[in-house]
């Protein structure tokens, strides 16, 4: 039987920890959403690695997205606002 999308899925818990930022795309790598699911604008986290390490970067890097951190301090508030 062959790996799947959902295989991967499954094996990485994304469900569990990705909150709709992370997944895995269509050619079978972590990707990242930063504005959220819903967003198309999405980055191969693979591909990041790689142009970093060819930029002479070395690994372990700390990755950071603001763009994530934008969105939950927007759901937040929205939120705050419903409940008053």
């Amino acid at each position: 039987m062959a790996w799947t999308i959902a295989d991967s899925r499954s094996m990485y818990g994304i469900r569990h920890w990705g909150a709709g930022y992370f997944d895995i795309g269509e050619n079978g790598h972590v990707c990242v959403h930063p504005r959220g699911k819903h967003d198309d604008a999405s980055l191969d986290l693979y591909q990041l690695t790689r142009d970093l390490r060819a930029r002479g970067l070395a690994l372990p890097l700390l990755v950071r997205f603001p763009d994530i951190l934008d969105n939950r301090i927007e759901k937040v508030s929205c939120c705050f606002r419903q409940a008053a």
